[in-house]
């Protein structure tokens, strides 16, 4: 069975106050001169003094000033506030630090959704979760998710950029509340999806609004799931930036969508969640690699939706069923695996070389080699699940190898486990 699917690394919500690196350290030991010394003439001296002193004076000024856009008051808040966490690793004090900065921030009346502001909540949060305050951590989230909702619902922001960078906050901060949530929580709520998926609606509206003919394309989750390549999109460059600034954000949230819809057992919801993804991967031109490594995700998701077809096959033959309801559930199982098939060796026809050229190559993406890893796998499984064993043994052989090439070690144990069952013959 395919216990696992390979995630995007979720980005950590970003940390945006501009303050300055603190010096903790001395400057260490002069260079010996690479040249001969040169000796400045006499009438010269005093204008080499001066630009000497000018730049020494502009480097301390530029080394030790807080270039951020924080009122002098604030600033000096958090250099107290960044070096009891940097230099005394002592979160309570820093802590109380940077929320006296937010007060201070309030009082002078700053926007509470400018990046300076927002930036210091992020780091009471950030402060809460190394104290493992997780939920007091989440509250200071879910305070800046509702401000942007509100703001991108009223149209209180106009400008387009600030927009797409409330959404790149938005969609940070809500991969960071699930993250603590995990760490609070074994199993997350069932309402967690539909959440989450507001968010990417937030998203979607926003998109639309850049640009209206796209909705067009993408009117339902149907046609967006329908997109397999570029040549699936007219005018292809038209949208090769409709996902910025918020792409990298978006595509994790994404990812966290499936996972939380794998979790609460719904794999019908997690496989349509997937198709839109590889759907928008496409139009928002991501990289071939990633693109390959969702498709791969999307064939292990159809293998188990048809796994779990199968168990209820079982057991209304089990209980004496209605033939025809058997007959249609088991059509649907074939469908399910025959499409898992398709996509998998898509995957490694997509590479368009054999996995050793593949390894062999130093320009390849790291998702291209994860793909077709979890591709041959997901393959050797099926074989063996349809009676091949032969087959199977030499699949899953191959994805072993490549696995052990590039380090993918959960695989490789999946690949023995399921070896194993051959030479036992279960």
């Amino acid at each position: 069975m395919l216990k696992f699917l390979l995630k995007f690394n979720r980005p950590a919500a970003k940390r945006l106050v501009k303050t300055p690196s603190l010096a903790f350290d001395g400057r260490g030991k002069p260079l010996k001169a690479a040249f001969p010394a040169f000796t400045v003439p006499k009438k010269y001296v005093p204008y080499a003094q001066l630009a000497a002193l000018s730049l020494v004076g502009y480097s301390l000024w530029w080394y030790y000033y807080p270039h951020n856009p924080f009122p002098k008051s604030v600033a000096k808040l958090l250099r107290n506030g960044l070096w009891q966490e940097r230099k005394f690793q002592d979160y309570e004090t820093g802590l109380r630090f940077f929320i006296d900065a937010l007060e201070e921030c309030k009082r002078l009346e700053m926007d509470p959704l400018s990046d300076g502001y927002t930036g210091i909540e992020i780091k009471i949060a950030e402060m809460y979760e190394k104290l493992n305050l997780k939920q007091r951590a989440n509250t200071v989230y879910f305070d800046i998710l509702k401000r942007i909702d509100t703001a991108l619902k009223q149209n209180t922001v106009e400008s387009e950029q600030k927009r797409g960078e409330l959404i790149k906050r938005d969609l940070s901060c809500i991969v960071k509340v699930f993250e603590n949530q995990e760490g609070c929580t074994k199993e997350p709520s069932s309402a967690a999806p539909r959440y989450l998926q507001y968010h990417l609606d937030l998203v979607q509206d926003e998109i639309f609004k850049k640009d209206p003919q796209l909705k067009e394309l993408v009117t339902n989750t149907d046609n967006i799931a329908k997109l397999r390549t570029k040549r699936d999109i007219p005018d292809m460059k038209r949208y090769r930036h409709i996902l910025e600034p918020f792409k990298e954000e978006f595509f994790a949230t994404r990812d966290l969508h499936t996972e939380l819809c794998l979790k609460a057992n719904d794999i019908e919801e997690a496989l349509s969640s997937k198709l839109v993804t590889v759907g928008w991967m496409v139009l928002g031109n991501v990289s071939p690699g990633k693109i390959l490594l969702s498709q791969a995700n999307l064939g292990s998701l159809l293998y188990l939706k048809s796994e779990k077809m199968e168990n209820a096959l079982y057991t209304l033959k089990k209980q004496g069923g209605d033939p025809d309801a058997i007959l249609l559930l088991q059509n649907n199982h074939d469908n399910f695996m025959s499409m898992a098939t398709r996509y998998y060796e898509n995957v490694i026809a997509g590479a368009g070389r054999t996995e050793k050229a593949v390894i062999a190559s130093r320009n390849v993406e790291p998702e291209t080699l994860q793909a077709i890893t979890l591709s041959l796998y997901g393959l050797g499984v099926i074989k063996l699940h349809r009676g091949n064993p032969m087959e199977a043994k030499m699949l899953l052989n191959e994805a072993k190898t490549m696995a052990t090439e590039i380090g993918f070690q959960d695989l490789c144990f999946e690949a023995d486990r399921e070896l194993s069952r051959i030479r036992e013959g279960v």
